[in-house]
């Protein structure tokens, strides 16, 4: 049996524990698309355009830098992107890969993957459930007149169902939690408002 530390670094999760949390988590929230939603000439970002990423959106955040336990006393560059960079990169966040004179940054597979999952609860995306039981039945479709060729539509289907049940559940939770906080209110206006706009919606 494989445990979650047994592909992802120790110390991953530190940064988020750390005096400055809030920024880290701004800051992977913000360093994301960087990574994954885009195409770079050399597929890797080099180390000054992520250290240059990470100086904008600090300045952006505006936010003061705490004092941290970990920081190395003997570093030159003590500025909140340098800190932030090395802070991101001891934990396992980030990976230095040098090619020839220049230095390369990429993101260890399983980090990768675990970075998804928290975008996808950080800014979830609106899923059309009408497109996802679409895919799902002509998958199957396809399944059931040619079985043979199509055993791999037939694990496709599969797949979708076993996510489009796994996002159901996750919604009835949060309705539950959301039913919970309507519950508490006292106010009958305040409960009206949040039924329609909240749980409807």
């Amino acid at each position: 049996m494989t445990h979650l530390f047994d592909h992802i670094s120790d110390r991953l999760f530190s940064p988020l524990a750390s005096a400055n949390r809030h920024i880290y988590s701004s800051l992977l929230l913000d360093l994301y698309p960087l990574f994954f939603d885009q195409v770079h000439a050399d597929v890797f970002p080099s180390r000054e355009t992520v250290r240059l990423e990470i100086e904008e959106r600090l300045a952006v955040l505006a936010v003061s830098w705490q004092e941290e336990a970990e920081t190395p006393a003997l570093e030159a560059d003590t500025t909140p992107a340098a800190l932030a960079y090395r802070r991101l990169l001891a934990a396992g966040w980030l990976e230095e890969e040098t090619e020839g004179y220049r230095v390369r940054v990429t993101v260890p597979p399983a980090v990768g993957t675990l970075w998804a999952a928290l975008m996808e609860v950080a800014r979830p995306d609106r899923v059309f459930y009408g497109g996802m039981v679409l895919s799902i039945y002509n998958n199957v479709q396809r399944a059931c007149e040619d079985p043979q060729a199509q055993v791999l539509a037939l694990r496709q289907a599969a797949r979708e169902a076993r996510r489009f049940l796994q996002h159901l559940n996750t919604m009835i939770y949060g309705l539950k939690g959301l039913l919970d906080e309507i519950g508490d209110a006292r106010d009958h206006r305040l409960v009206l408002s949040r039924f329609f706009d909240d749980f409807v919606e």
